[in-house]
Parts: structure tokens; C-alpha cells; sequence
């Protein structure tokens, strides 16, 4: 999983919600976000053309954490929280990502890592969406 800036900011709703930072530590933390975010006229721009956002079922994500062979990832306080973390991400994604345009990808259909054809694919989808955004 990729994470941006913005993603810090969904992570830090789920510690809010999990009672591991206060209400006043993450309306800072949004605060600064914001002001750090903000496109300035005078400096190029810092959203990217594109989000490409790996979305999946759970037990997809679960998998691929194991074909890592990272045993420490599988701890079950970390899958809990893999968990709450995943819940989060499609709200977060359609209903609060503003930045750029977002290419949602399936990795239940594609295993872009393990299949060759699979991850020529995921790469013309990429390609052919940031051809029409720059079109524009």
C-alpha cells in the first residue's frame, strides 16, 4: 500500500478512533495537512495527476502480506488494525479524496506482482488514464 499525505490523514482517524491519539492531536495533525496541501500559485503543484488506489477484499490483502513471508506483519494486533484500516479506505477514497482523479484498481482480478500479463495490463490502464488526464 502506498501511502501519501493524505493517507497519513486516514490513518490518523483510525488512531483516533482506536483511542490511540487524542481529538486535539489529530485536528493538529488535519490542520497542518491542510496548510501543507494548499496549492500556491507561486510553486509548482503538489497533488498528483493521479491517484491509483489498489483496492480489494481483505482476504486479498491478508495474502498478499503473507506471500511477503514477513512473519511480524501477521501479528494479530496488526491484522486487527489492517483491518480497521481497510474498512476506512473506500469511504475514504470516494468521498474524501479531492487531490486528483483516482484509478481504482481491483487486486482481486489482477496479481500484477505474479503475473506478467496481469501486470502489463495494470500498466496500460495506468498509462491510458494519465493519457486522458493530460489531455484535458
Amino acid at each position: 500500500m502506498e501511502i501519501t499525505s493524505k493517507s497519513y490523514l486516514s490513518l490518523s482517524k483510525v488512531n483516533k478512533d482506536l483511542g490511540r491519539i487524542s481529538d486535539l492531536e489529530f485536528s493538529l495533525y488535519e490542520s497542518l495537512l491542510n496548510n501543507m496541501m494548499e496549492e500556491l500559485n507561486e510553486i509548482p503543484k503538489k497533488s498528483p495527476d493521479l491517484m491509483i488506489y489498489l483496492s480489494g477484499s481483505f482476504e486479498t490483502i491478508l495474502n498478499r502480506i503473507k506471500k511477503r513471508g514477513r512473519e511480524y506483519e501477521l501479528d494479530e494486533g496488526l491484522v486487527s488494525y489492517y483491518y480497521e484500516l481497510w474498512k476506512g479506505y473506500d469511504q475514504w477514497i470516494y468521498e474524501h479524496y479531492k487531490a486528483s482523479e483516482v484509478l481504482v484498481i481491483n487486486i482481486d482480478e489482477f496479481d500484477y506482482v505474479n503475473n506478467e500479463e496481469h501486470k502489463m495490463k495494470v500498466l496500460s490502464m495506468i498509462e491510458e488514464k494519465l493519457k486522458e488526464i493530460r489531455s484535458l
